[in-house]
């Protein structure tokens, strides 16, 4: 039989365009505030981002995006991996998050990608658990291994920064931040006439908003 899909959980009114902020960051920030007091989503920074490969092909995968604002969003990965290497050949990605019920609202934000200054980088990888700052060191992202070679690497790691707490970060361990362009605005409504609204940054400054068809 098909699959039966429930209608939304939504919020009490429709979402007017002329009732959106000017700044998309703003909404992003409070639609964000509100995923942050689900106790059952652990994780709503989470982002899927999108890329396309040097031979063309799109690749998605989830990032952890650390901070965001006018310069950006923030986000750190392994240079030598797939989606640096992507990032080197494209400097253009998008982010995509949906945060479920009961919220059910999606955001989307595309536009070019630049590697952040290396404060940055130290900033954000000094907050980790040392046992998570051992991996870049001890792990080739997106290359063929074996878990006797992880655990053998990672061991030899241990060894090295025996006593040293905060671990150092690689060099090749890199912050990069997406600069918006686009941000789109998704909330679900009954009858699958969901609002959609797009932010379009203008040359001149500023930010053109629409609302899309669902």
């Amino acid at each position: 039989m098909p699959h039966q899909q429930p209608e939304p959980h939504h919020p009490p009114e429709r979402l007017r365009l002329a009732d959106l902020p000017e700044d998309p960051l703003e909404l992003f920030a409070a639609w964000y505030r509100r995923a942050v007091a689900v106790a059952h989503l652990r994780y709503p920074n989470a982002m899927c981002l999108s890329t396309a490969s040097p031979d063309g092909r799109p690749e998605g995968r989830f990032v952890i995006v650390h901070a965001w604002g006018e310069d950006g969003f923030l986000f750190l990965t392994d240079a030598r991996s797939a989606k640096g290497r992507a990032l080197a050949h494209l400097p253009y990605a998008s982010l995509a998050v949906y945060w479920g019920a009961p919220l059910e609202l999606q955001v989307r934000v595309e536009g070019g990608v630049e590697v952040a200054p290396e404060e940055d980088a130290d900033r954000v990888f000094a907050q980790r658990p040392r046992r998570s700052q051992a991996t870049p060191w001890a792990s080739r992202q997106s290359e063929v291994t074996t878990l006797e070679a992880l655990e053998a690497s990672l061991a030899e790691v241990d060894r090295r920064f025996a006593g040293r707490d905060p671990l150092p970060r690689p060099p090749h361990w890199r912050a990069y931040r997406l600069l918006p362009e686009t941000m789109e605005f998704w909330a679900a409504r009954p009858r699958r006439l969901h609002d959609r609204f797009r932010y379009r940054r203008l040359a001149g400054g500023g930010w053109e908003r629409v609302r899309l068809a669902p």
